[in-house]
């Protein structure tokens, strides 16, 4: 299947690495992909994950964080 950008991005939402990371799937990406009418793919990264704490997660917005509480 033909996916945006032929790539795979990053959901790790509460990685400490996803303001420089260049797999961090950001909104962004995805509104350009909804204009181009092409589905995304993700995975969770794990070899460059580093995890924020659970305030800076929080603060950050990240979905996720709400399991981390």
């Amino acid at each position: 299947m033909i996916c945006y950008r032929d790539r795979t991005y990053c959901a790790q939402d509460t990685c400490a690495n996803a303001t420089t990371c260049g797999r961090y799937l950001t909104e962004e990406i995805k509104k350009d992909a909804k204009d181009f009418g092409l589905p995304v793919a993700i995975a969770m990264f794990t070899d460059c994950y580093s995890p924020l704490t659970v305030k800076a997660a929080i603060k950050q917005g990240a979905p996720n964080a709400i399991a981390y509480r």
